[in-house]
């Protein structure tokens, strides 16, 4: 009886910090297949930061996803219908541009980043390279990380992710100027001046 009392004494004659201690030495010791700590010893990699900032980033793609689809279902077919409608529109004028500058300028074995850079900017143009070539340029960076311990890995993901959220947080902020005609009234006075007549 005394004996089975001892492992609550000890436990009792601890402090909580002490016992926070020893559960992250016991959980740091990896522990072999027959059940005894081996000599080696794992360490955590990712910290706080890195674990709140890799959930809060996924929850955002999937909180956009889940947000979009509640309000195409509010709208319904007619609204869906008349959505699918302007986008085809807005496309076949896209499409209908190219075939013309293609026509108008034959160059043998251009494409659509030729174009962008030829006639709008070099930028545009850069970012019209093939799908193909960001899709290469992406796999080598995510596979990159996975080569690199997990501190690596946890900081890379903690910065896309916080490029994430910066991101939605400014198209928030650009979407509430332009609710409010902020841009719009300059770029339209800026138009309208030199028209003016004294």
């Amino acid at each position: 009886m005394a004996g089975s009392n001892q492992p609550s004494e000890l436990l009792a004659s601890r402090s909580r910090p002490e016992l926070e201690k020893h559960h992250d030495e016991e959980i740091g010791k990896p522990v072999s297949s027959h059940g005894h700590s081996t000599s080696e010893s794992t360490r955590r990699g990712l910290k706080s930061r890195h674990a709140q900032m890799i959930a809060l980033g996924g929850s955002i793609g999937t909180g956009l996803f889940v947000g979009s689809g509640q309000g195409l279902k509010l709208g319904g077919p007619a609204f869906l219908l008349a959505c699918y409608t302007i986008i085809t529109v807005l496309l076949y004028g896209v499409a209908t541009g190219i075939g013309e500058i293609s026509a108008y300028l034959p160059v043998p074995g251009s494409g659509v980043a030729y174009y962008g850079h030829r006639f709008v900017s070099r930028s545009l143009g850069f970012t019209l390279v093939p799908t193909a070539a960001w899709y290469t340029i992406i796999a080598v960076v995510i596979i990159a990380c996975n080569f690199f311990p997990v501190s690596v890995y946890g900081e890379t993901e903690f910065w896309f992710a916080s490029t994430k959220v910066i991101a939605i947080i400014g198209l928030l902020i650009l979407t509430i100027i332009l609710f409010f005609g902020a841009i719009w009234s300059k770029a339209a006075s800026a138009v309208s001046a030199p028209l003016s007549v004294p």
